[in-house]
C-alpha cells in the first residue's frame, strides 16, 4: 500500500473538532478523539487533562493497531470496531480510514447502543473530511512560501 499523508489546515481541523462536538453530545460521551495510527491527535473534544495527550494518543493507537493485526494474523479482514469496558469508564474505537481512528470515552456502558449508532453517524462524515486532506505520501506540497524561499536557480531547475 502506497505510503500517505494528511495535509491539514486549521479549517480541516476546526470541521474535523466541530464534528467531534456533535458526537459527543448526541452520544452522551466524556470525550472523543480522531487519531492517526502513528499516534498523532488529528482533533479532539474534551481529551482527560489527568493523562499526557501524546501517551494517551501512543497507547490509544498501539492498542488498536495491535488488535488489528493479531485479528488479520486470525484470518479477520473485516476488523473496523473494538470496544473495552471498565469499572467506570469505556473506550470504543472506530476505523475511519486507513490510518486513521476515532476514539469515544464515555461512563455508562449501557449506553453502548447509542455511542455506536452516533459513532457510525459521525465516522461517515470523517472519512469524508480525511479524504479530502490526504494524499500520496511522494507528492510534494506546493505552497507559496516554499516557492518564495527557493532559490530562484532551484526553482528553474524544477520547472525543467
Amino acid at each position: 500500500m502506497p505510503l500517505k499523508t494528511l495535509d491539514l489546515s486549521g479549517g480541516d481541523v476546526e470541521l474535523m473538532e466541530a464534528e467531534l462536538r456533535t458526537l459527543c453530545a448526541r452520544a452522551g460521551a466524556e470525550a472523543v478523539a480522531l487519531l492517526d495510527l502513528s499516534g498523532v491527535i488529528l482533533a479532539g473534544h474534551r481529551l482527560p487533562e489527568k493523562i499526557d495527550s501524546l501517551l494517551f494518543a501512543a497507547l490509544l493507537t498501539s492498542n488498536f493497531a495491535a488488535t488489528e493485526e493479531l485479528s488479520r494474523r486470525l484470518g479477520v479482514t473485516a476488523f473496523r470496531v473494538m470496544y473495552h469496558e471498565g469499572r467506570r469508564q469505556n473506550l470504543y474505537f472506530d476505523k475511519v480510514a486507513d490510518d486513521t481512528i476515532l476514539v469515544v470515552l464515555f461512563r455508562d456502558s449501557n449506553a453502548l447502543g447509542r455511542v455506536r449508532l452516533f459513532t457510525e453517524k459521525s465516522v461517515t462524515e470523517l472519512r469524508r473530511l480525511v479524504a479530502a486532506v490526504t494524499r500520496p505520501a511522494d507528492k510534494p506540497l506546493d505552497l507559496p512560501q516554499a516557492r518564495q524561499a527557493m532559490p530562484a536557480t532551484i526553482m528553474a531547475a524544477r520547472s525543467t
